[in-house]
Formats: C-alpha cells, sequence, structure tokens
C-alpha cells in the first residue's frame, strides 16, 4: 500500500453539496410532533393506561433529523486511508500510530471526516478525522481525533499484522491483501429519526381520539432509519433511553456483516461541547 501524501478527491464532502441543506420542512414535522405529545402527556399525565404503554412519547424529545451512509466496497490494498470508512484500514502516521493493546493491535470501527457533520449542522466539530479503535470484545476502545494538517502532511505508516481472531464484533473482512471495507462515499436526503413506534402495539378501542390520531401521525415517521448506520438521529430503547444520553453524532444498529452488537443491539457515538471542544463517547448494548 503506498505511503504516498497525495490527497484524493473526497467524495464524501463533495457528495453534501447535491443533498437538500433545507431542512424546513423536517423540522417544522418534529417540532409539531413534540409540542403535541407534551401536550398530551400533560393532559393524561394521571392516566394509568397512558403513563404505562403511551410512555414512550417523550422520547419525541430527541427525534431529530439524520442522515443514512451512503457506502461502497473498497479494496483495502487500494484503500484511502484518509477518507471516512467503516471499520478499516484507517489512517496511521508517526504522531498517530496504530494503537496496541496488551503489545496487539486494537481493531479498527470507523472513521469520519468531522468537515461533513460540521457543515450538516452549522455546529463546529472541527475538521479532523475522528476514529474508533476496539478490541474484539469490545470491553475497552480508544477514540481520538487526528488534527487536518497531520491528516494532510504526514506520511502513512504501515498497517500493522494481526493475529487470528477466535470472535469479533467488528468485521475483519478488511484485513489482508485481498480485503474490502465499506468506503462512505455519500449521504442519503435528510430524514427524520425517531424512536417512538407504536406500530406494532394493541391500541384499545376506548383510546381517546385525539391520542388515536397522534400514534397514526407518529407511526408514519417512525423507524425509516433503523437498520442503518447514520450521522446524527436518535436510537431506539436498549439498556438505557436517547433520554438519558447526549445527542448522537452517529449510530450503528445491529448488522451482521459489520457489527454484531447482539440482539436488538446498537452503537452509538455521543457528543458533548467543553465550551468550544467536542467531546466524544462510544456506547453500545442489546
Amino acid at each position: 500500500m503506498s505511503n504516498s501524501k497525495s490527497i484524493r478527491m473526497n467524495y464524501l464532502l463533495e457528495s453534501l453539496d447535491k443533498i437538500s441543506s433545507d431542512l424546513s420542512s423536517i423540522r417544522s414535522i418534529i417540532k409539531s410532533l413534540q409540542v403535541e405529545g407534551r401536550r398530551l402527556r400533560n393532559i393524561y399525565k394521571e392516566d394509568q393506561y397512558f403513563s404505562d404503554n403511551l410512555f414512550m412519547i417523550e422520547e419525541l424529545e430527541c427525534t431529530t433529523p439524520t442522515w443514512l451512509l451512503v457506502t461502497h466496497l473498497a479494496d483495502t490494498k487500494t484503500a484511502d486511508r484518509r477518507g471516512s470508512m467503516l471499520t478499516g484500514p484507517l489512517f496511521t502516521c508517526e504522531e498517530y500510530p496504530w494503537p496496541l493493546n496488551d503489545k496487539e493491535p486494537m481493531l479498527s470501527m470507523m472513521q469520519i471526516d468531522l468537515r461533513v457533520p460540521s457543515k450538516l449542522s452549522g455546529l463546529i466539530f472541527g475538521d479532523g478525522l475522528l476514529q474508533i479503535f476496539i478490541n474484539p470484545d469490545l470491553l475497552s476502545w480508544l477514540i481520538r481525533v487526528v488534527p487536518r494538517d497531520i491528516v494532510i502532511n504526514s506520511e502513512l505508516t504501515d498497517i500493522p499484522e494481526f493475529g487470528e481472531f477466535d470472535f469479533s464484533l467488528i468485521s475483519t473482512d478488511w484485513i489482508g491483501s485481498n480485503g474490502k471495507y465499506p468506503e462512505i462515499v455519500g449521504l442519503s436526503e435528510p430524514k427524520i429519526s425517531s424512536a417512538v413506534d407504536f406500530k406494532g402495539e394493541w391500541i384499545p378501542p376506548d383510546l381517546p381520539e385525539e391520542i388515536r390520531l397522534f400514534l397514526d401521525k407518529i407511526n408514519k415517521v417512525a423507524g425509516n432509519s433503523w437498520g442503518s448506520n447514520r450521522l446524527f438521529g436518535t436510537f431506539d430503547l436498549i439498556q438505557y433511553s436517547p433520554l438519558e444520553r447526549p445527542p448522537c453524532l452517529m449510530c450503528f444498529d445491529e448488522n451482521s456483516d459489520l457489527f454484531q452488537w447482539g440482539v436488538d443491539g446498537s452503537a452509538q457515538i455521543f457528543y458533548e461541547f467543553d465550551g468550544d471542544i467536542p467531546k466524544f463517547d462510544l456506547e453500545w448494548s442489546a
């Protein structure tokens, strides 16, 4: 694999110019759902059925625009290691070497050019490469951001040699000269990402009509991003709720080809700002 510092076309960054930047319609729908949800929660807060069965309406507060990742399989041996990707092979150099755990190389999970979420959201995430390396058992990981000047000016270092894995929750299909990895080359048009879904719920016949109509409205936008890896968005209730966590930068649903988080599992990269500095964290559950 070449160690050249030549920079290829950034397909993901270029693709943003073709995506609608007008989120007014989506934000209007989200706001109307949230306002109506608050109104109904206030009216029916003493109603036993509502509190026992419709409590998830509160999670409409986490409904947000999302963009699904568009990927294509690229060859590891000709990889653009400075670009955005899932699994590997990620960018490394002398200043930011491939991380080790107990003298063994960690697996790479993802890499995203932070200029992309910055441009989509208007938030200042910076212009570096956000990377996550993880151990095969998912019990520990490393999150780091490689500054843009390092990405541009530093020579690539070689991908380490990996041993055999008895089990890995992250795909290792990219490893080796014949490996392939999902290069992120674009994004979908923005969608509504909602964790509130009553499509499969039994609705009693005596449910007030205004609640019934509201549930129908919720179901029209619910779950339209599930099963996809995505920028921003929210996630379904697992061992923790979106209400209990910071906003998501990225969401990764159970995908047998790439990630195996467990039954109905998912993982999220959360973000918060410490002043002007973005902080990132990874969490997963099933």
